[in-house]
Parts: C-alpha cells; sequence; structure tokens
C-alpha cells in the first residue's frame, strides 16, 4: 500500500519460528518475521526501496525490529527458513498431521483478520496455531499440528477454521488464498 517495489513480501509469526528452530537447528530469536525482498535494476533502486522500507517501519514504530542484510550468505538462509515452514511445522510434533486455513483479504483488512483468527485459536485454547503469509497480497495461513484421532481436537480446529474462513468472506476476501476449497469449505461457496 505504499508503493514498495518489493519482489517477496512474507510474514512468519514466532510459532512458526519456533519449528523452523527446531527443525534446522537455528537460533533464529523467537519472534514476529517479516522477509521482504527489493529488487530493481540499479544499486541505487534498491537502496531507495530499503529506505523507503525503513521509513515506514520508522512511522509505525517499528524502527527499532528493522533489520537489513545484503549479505549473501544471509538471504539464502532466510529464504530456506521461510520455503521450508511448512515442513518445519509439520515435523513439529510426533504422530501429527497438518491442518490448514488458508484465506486472503484485502490488505487493508489484513491485520484486523489476523488478530481476530489468533484471538479464536486462544478462545479455542489451541496453543499453537503457526502463521506464515504472504502479506503483500493478503493471504494468510495457519497451519495447525493435530492429532487426527483425537476427535476433541480436530473438532476445535474446525470450528476455528470456519470462523476464520467467514470471516475472510465478510471482510470481502475469500476463503481460500491458493490452496483450493475442499470439502470442508463447500458451505462457504455463494451460491
Amino acid at each position: 500500500q505504499q508503493g514498495l517495489c518489493l519482489h517477496k513480501c512474507e510474514l512468519m509469526d514466532k510459532d512458526a519460528i519456533r519449528a523452523i528452530n527446531k527443525f534446522h537447528c537455528t537460533d533464529f530469536p523467537l519472534k514476529h518475521y517479516i522477509f521482504l525482498e527489493a529488487h530493481g535494476n540499479s544499486r541505487e533502486s534498491v537502496d531507495l526501496t530499503i529506505d523507503d522500507c525503513k521509513d515506514v517501519c520508522r512511522e509505525g514504530g517499528m524502527e527499532e525490529f528493522f533489520q537489513f542484510s545484503d549479505d549473501s550468505a544471509d538471504i539464502p538462509m532466510f529464504w530456506r527458513a521461510r520455503g521450508t515452514a511448512w515442513t518445519c511445522i509439520a515435523r513439529s510434533g510426533k504422530n501429527v498431521q497438518i491442518a490448514v486455513v488458508d484465506v486472503a483479504v484485502p490488505l487493508s483488512k489484513y491485520s484486523e483478520l489476523v488478530l481476530a483468527a489468533k484471538k479464536d485459536f486462544e478462545f479455542m485454547k489451541i496453543e499453537y496455531s503457526p502463521m506464515i503469509s504472504h502479506f503483500g497480497d493478503g493471504a494468510v495461513y495457519f497451519i495447525i499440528p493435530v492429532h487426527f484421532i483425537d476427535r476433541s481436537a480436530v473438532q476445535k480446529v474446525e470450528v476455528v477454521a470456519s470462523r476464520i474462513s467467514q470471516r475472510a468472506i465478510q471482510m470481502e476476501g475469500t476463503c481460500s488464498a491458493s490452496n483450493g476449497i475442499g470439502a470442508a469449505k463447500r458451505e462457504l461457496l455463494a451460491a
């Protein structure tokens, strides 16, 4: 929304980072991360984009959290972490499968959806609900490890998934970011 020239714009919450650290034996501090990748036709244009990102962080009171790297050793490590997040989460517990709740909303509704979804997880006492996101386009993925033989746990996830999907539609978004509809979301489709 700020007119930044970004190639990638990804978010991972601290639960996703926890799974990545465990799987890859890395030591990312447990906090939320936004990974940005800037491209340009000159070093000056990339530097301008980076400065613009810093300005947005400063305006939002987040400047202290902004870190930048153009070290060719760091960059693959960051994107490897993001690229393997699903696998890391899926392997975060014994005998679990993952339930995925994927939705997309207009960027103006993004933070409202994420905050409400996290409250839904808390209300249903689902303590571990990693989130990754292509937040540049409003797509959000909650990846919940669950023991599918535990019917109570599955029902909790189904309730939250339905709430999040319905909320996304009410926010003029969609109940599927990119992973299809599936049987669980058929009832949410308008005729």
